[in-house]
């Protein structure tokens, strides 16, 4: 069922002590329709030590060089897929 991801997070803090990345698709719509937000998933990950970053696949010198990149989320309205890495200079490395 979508939408429960809080919920779902949330018994699984055992779990998150124990990994340094975790990737979420996260819909605001269907997390409201649960009682939840994503403002309150993006904050109960970084009390837990994680810090969100967006995946986004830009395009240079043409179509036949894609750069996976990410960025801090905005207001999060639309469906997106969210990392969420305890370490994120030493996560974002390994994509220089």
């Amino acid at each position: 069922m979508e939408g429960f991801e809080l919920l779902a997070l949330r018994g699984m803090s055992e779990t998150l002590r124990r990994v340094s990345v975790a990737v979420v698709e996260v819909t605001p719509d269907w997390l409201v329709q649960q009682g939840g937000s994503a403002g309150e998933l993006i904050s109960y990950m970084e009390i837990h030590g994680f810090k969100a970053l967006v995946p986004e696949v830009r395009w240079s010198l043409g179509m036949f060089s894609p750069k996976l990149i990410f960025t801090e989320p905005g207001p999060v309205d639309i469906q997106t897929d969210i990392c969420f890495v305890r370490e994120p200079q030493a996560f974002l490395a390994g994509f220089r």
